[in-house]
């Protein structure tokens, strides 16, 4: 697995069954996981615990604890944290929206691990590339290549 076991996942679920398999699951694999009860707890704990996130696995809710306002907020002031949305099959947040808001993946429920376990590899795949070229993450791939100066096109040699 490409994700350093350094790796600090929090997790926002309200069915604590469903929460406390995933977080065994987690743990077992090597990360460090942090069960939070919401977004706004999520918030507290890395702004008053200075605790940093690398990634949050939220189960997406249209009327509840985690939907578009909310992956907003947490975006705005952490940009860097990628978010693993579970969902029904019945909430989503348009794609454009998603992305915009650190959206990486999304997980139906109910869950695979296996999935969960491809998209972390993926996820640390693409963050490993990033360091690698000197560039920032953004969403699962690498938000900047570097551009060579704009200038005139080559000349080409033409025979005479």
């Amino acid at each position: 697995m490409s994700y350093t076991h350094r790796t600090t996942v929090y997790l926002v679920h309200d069915d604590p069954v469903v929460a406390q398999a995933i977080l065994d699951f987690l743990s077992y694999l090597g990360y460090s996981v942090v069960p939070v009860a919401s977004i706004q707890e999520l918030l507290d704990a890395l702004a008053v615990r200075r605790q940093k996130a690398d990634l949050v696995v939220a189960k997406l809710a249209p009327a509840g604890q985690v939907g578009a306002y909310a992956l907003r907020k947490v975006h705005q002031q952490y940009p860097q944290v990628a978010f693993v949305l579970i969902t029904d099959g019945l909430s989503s947040l348009p794609a454009a929206e998603a992305v915009s808001c650190g959206v990486y993946a999304y997980l139906r429920q109910p869950i695979q691990f296996s999935e969960l376990e491809l998209l972390l590899a993926r996820l640390g795949e693409s963050n490993t590339l990033a360091r690698l070229c000197g560039e920032e993450l953004r969403f699962g791939h690498v938000s900047r290549f570097p551009v060579p100066p704009a200038s005139d096109p080559p000349s080409v040699a033409t025979p005479d």
